[in-house]
């Protein structure tokens, strides 16, 4: 195309921009961030979205919270750029999944003696002060996460007979840290909702006396249990640290032994009745798995602090 031609279309375009009214810069103050994290911005907005209204009014309080959460999310924004850099593809649809499973479960998180503090993912959230889509970072992360330590973890133990080794190995250490615990939770009746509704004492002293008449600990949990992320699976909790159970649970447990219960508990939210179970090697391989995943979360972290631009507004 010879010289010419350009002209004309360079003529062209000159008159239809001059034909066109200029466009008006914009007046909308461009959003503040409160930090930023290899470039990209975590807004204001974000550390405030889902702080509840009455810390508002305390200066001390909110300044604290702000200050909490700003940390939490940039480490969120740490791991989600890893899992990004990573390869590591996270769909929607799996994200969706996880908190379809966690409202079907009606429980989110469990404190250390197996007790569900929270009665729906809504007050789970209000108690972190978080927003949708920080819990849905927090998912897409978690899901990442997990599937890189799956290649970590079946590299270190793609020969089973390491695998055998290492909890033999390690079996007294485990045996000292670790408990395997079943439960059966009662919460505390919410009294603003009125009613007469019987107390966690109660309900927990009508289980105990089924179990002392020989009813299965397994099936009474699965059918009266209001924990139900572990009622489904007739009161498993899992292997737990000694180290994080509450000083009157670890007493009780210690008392046990294997596959005998206690007589009820009280929690902070309510009463809980324990079964010390076996650990057998399944159980030590969870465990063994469960501390790899934590190390190797806990390494990239602290890599990713140590190479990361973190600026704070």
């Amino acid at each position: 195309m010879g010289k010419h031609v350009f002209a004309g279309i360079l003529l062209a375009l000159g008159a239809a921009t001059a034909a066109c009214p200029a466009r008006a810069e914009s007046t909308e103050p461009a959003p503040e961030a409160a930090a930023v994290v290899n470039g990209q911005s975590i807004l204001k907005s974000e550390v405030d979205d889902g702080i509840p209204e009455q810390v508002f009014k305390s200066k001390v309080k909110l300044r604290l919270n702000r200050a909490l959460k700003l940390e939490r999310l940039i480490d969120l924004a740490l791991q989600k750029q890893f899992v990004a850099k990573a390869g590591i593809q996270v769909a929607e649809a799996e994200i969706d999944s996880a908190i379809a499973e966690h409202r079907n479960r009606n429980t989110v998180s469990s404190c250390a003696c197996g007790c569900s503090g929270y009665k729906s993912l809504e007050d789970f959230m209000a108690e972190k002060m978080m927003s949708m889509r920080e819990y849905r970072d927090s998912i897409l992360v978690g899901i990442g996460f997990k599937k890189h330590v799956d290649l970590l973890w079946a590299a270190e133990f793609k020969d089973p007979a390491k695998l055998a080794a290492e909890v033999e190995t390690r079996k007294a250490e485990l045996d000292a840290a670790y408990v395997r615990l079943g439960g059966i939770f009662f919460r505390n009746p919410d009294r603003k909702a009125g009613g007469e509704a019987m107390s966690a004492d109660e309900k927990a002293d009508a289980a105990w006396k089924r179990l002392e008449k020989g009813e299965d600990f397994a099936g009474l949990a699965a059918e009266a249990s209001e924990d139900r992320a572990t009622a489904v699976k007739g009161g498993e909790m899992g292997c737990l640290l000694k180290s994080q159970l509450v000083p009157d649970v670890l007493k009780a447990v210690e008392k046990l032994d294997s596959n005998s219960y206690s007589k009820p508990l009280k929690t902070w939210n309510g009463c809980v009745i324990v079964q010390r179970r076996p650990m057998e090697r399944k159980e030590s391989e969870e465990v063994l798995r469960a501390e790899f995943d934590r190390k190797a979360r806990i390494d990239i972290i602290n890599r990713m602090r140590e190479g990361a631009k973190i600026e704070k507004r």
